[in-house]
């Protein structure tokens, strides 16, 4: 058996143990254990129902130690769980994946495509007047999601469209709305092979879309398709590191990890050498560091790989090849490949780099003041000034102003309030806004100069009007990103925040290659 394989059936005990499998229980089928076992919620996820795909995969398909093929009772819970959507379902068709209200487009989408496709394998076993209720569900989110969409987030966007082409498959009638969908998704895709998450590029949610286009290329066979993949195959190959991680806070959105089953269905060289490195890797993200929200959304990912598998990979990765260096503007990110070493620098995140070199690993993502006031030099911003010159990088920029938001009793109470009815559009706006995009600009200023001339030297000043107390941060990720921020094995070899000094001006001078 495949690692791929080995894993996914590793994790099917905890995954059923999300599930209320208490046949007489008011939430039985539900897979959000927070809400009907510990009662912390008053909404479940729904998105976590999509775990019966994982369940009708493992029923459908023989293979070794598959000890849950053909089981009767698995057959009962994944019933169950496409049951359960009856009841969370909103009269437009969408689903709450947050708070009450919410009429969530990606929550929808995340609910429908698993479980839409758990319905087609299941289709002839499941009772008439159950496949009546449970199509009827299928289709209502359909039609909810066929009148939405959401431009600044293409992995979103690409989910609704196999969302909808998976009920399509049971249910015809969407071809129109799948056409209109994909063709948005196609057009978005930048030059350099990306699709933009809010305001550039992300490892993560691109290894995502990679794997809704398989699918939607295997359900439409739109032409058009096979070289958008590979065009993203071939941007998202730069961003695997030689110790076996991916990704991480020179992106847009800081994830650090890979859905493996689009580069397995894409099969080409360059996507099987990708799939061998996620097989390998001990250091990427994966479903031993999932927690209970995102587990039921990747187990179907390793099932469907494992399955795939066979081929062999012949080509290299980047990081393997002769030395080279690369600059994608649009997405704001340097690659640099010396004899020894694998440097990335995200310059529209003011500088914050990655070096690798044998066992030596390094994370800096710049500058943080403590004060009254918490602020940081690296955030995402398309409007900074960037040079990039044959031996050496600039970037300049502002300080940005961190405003966590805590939750309290008070805050959950307004929530609440201001989300019923023709507010609740608006609340979803407005947390993305706040929670995302929102930027808060201090007028502390800071320049990164990168040069390569004899090594690599890293020369940084920082100038402020008042004194503050400034410090140096290793891994940092302030945004709220709901699939970022999972344990990896190389967090062990970074430091902790150094503290610079109490100043108004620094100058700040480091060597970190050969």
């Amino acid at each position: 058996m495949n690692r791929f394989l080995s894993m996914a059936i590793s994790a099917m005990p905890s995954l059923l143990s999300l599930q209320d499998r208490t046949q007489f229980s008011p939430t039985y089928g539900c897979f959000d254990r927070e809400h009907w076992q510990y009662r912390k919620t008053d909404v479940p996820y729904a998105s976590v129902q999509g775990a019966v795909y994982a369940l009708s995969i493992l029923y459908k398909k023989k293979f070794a130690s598959n000890v849950y093929y053909g089981n009767k009772r698995i057959k009962e819970w994944i019933i169950a769980g496409l049951l359960f959507l009856e009841k969370i379902q909103k009269k437009d068709g969408s689903f709450d994946e947050y708070y009450p209200n919410e009429h969530s487009y990606i929550g929808t989408s995340l609910t429908i495509y698993p479980c839409s496709e758990s319905f087609n394998l299941l289709f002839d076993e499941i009772e008439p007047e159950q496949r009546a209720r449970i199509g009827k569900v299928l289709r209502k989110a359909a039609d909810y999601l066929s009148k939405n969409h959401e431009p600044k987030v293409i992995n979103q966007e690409a989910m609704a469209c196999l969302a909808i082409a998976c009920v399509n498959e049971k249910f015809p009638c969407y071809k129109d709305v799948l056409n209109k969908k994909l063709s948005l998704i196609l057009r978005a895709q930048n030059h350099e092979g990306w699709f933009p998450e809010y305001e550039g590029c992300d490892v993560g949610y691109l290894s995502y879309t990679i794997d809704f286009l398989s699918e939607l290329y295997a359900k439409t066979g739109n032409s058009q398709i096979p070289n958008a993949i590979d065009r993203a195959v071939e941007f998202i190959s730069y961003f695997l590191h030689p110790n076996g991680s991916a990704g991480g806070e020179y992106t847009a959105r800081d994830t650090e990890y890979l859905v493996p089953s689009g580069f397995a269905a894409r099969s080409t060289h360059l996507s099987l050498a990708i799939l061998k490195f996620i097989e390998e890797s001990r250091d990427l993200v994966g479903l031993d560091c999932l927690d209970n929200r995102y587990l039921p959304l990747y187990v179907h990912q390793y099932l469907k790989t494992g399955m795939l598998k066979g081929k062999k990979a012949v080509a290299k990765l980047p990081f393997q090849m002769e030395s080279f260096e690369k600059y994608f503007p649009g997405a704001g990110i340097y690659v640099r490949k010396g004899a020894n070493y694998y440097l990335i620098v995200g310059t529209k995140k003011g500088g914050v780099y990655r070096y690798y070199s044998g066992e030596k690993v390094i994370s800096d993502c710049g500058y943080l003041v403590n004060g009254k006031k918490v602020l940081c030099s690296s955030y995402f911003d398309d409007t900074r000034s960037i040079s990039v010159e044959k031996d050496s990088i600039t970037v300049n920029g502002l300080f940005y102003r961190i405003k966590p938001i805590t939750p309290s009793v008070f805050k959950h109470i307004i929530l609440r309030l201001i989300s019923i009815g023709l507010f609740s559009k608006v609340l979803r706006e407005m947390l993305k806004y706040v929670l995302i995009t929102k930027k808060r600009l201090v007028k502390i200023s800071f320049c990164r100069v990168f040069y390569f001339k004899a090594g690599i030297k890293v020369e940084d000043s920082i100038t402020s009007e008042n004194e503050i107390r400034l410090y140096r941060v290793g891994k940092f990720s302030f945004r709220y990103i709901p699939s970022a921020k999972f344990f990896t094995a190389q967090e062990l070899k970074m430091p902790d925040a150094k503290f610079i000094g109490a100043n108004r001006s620094f100058r700040i001078s480091t060597t970190i290659g050969p």
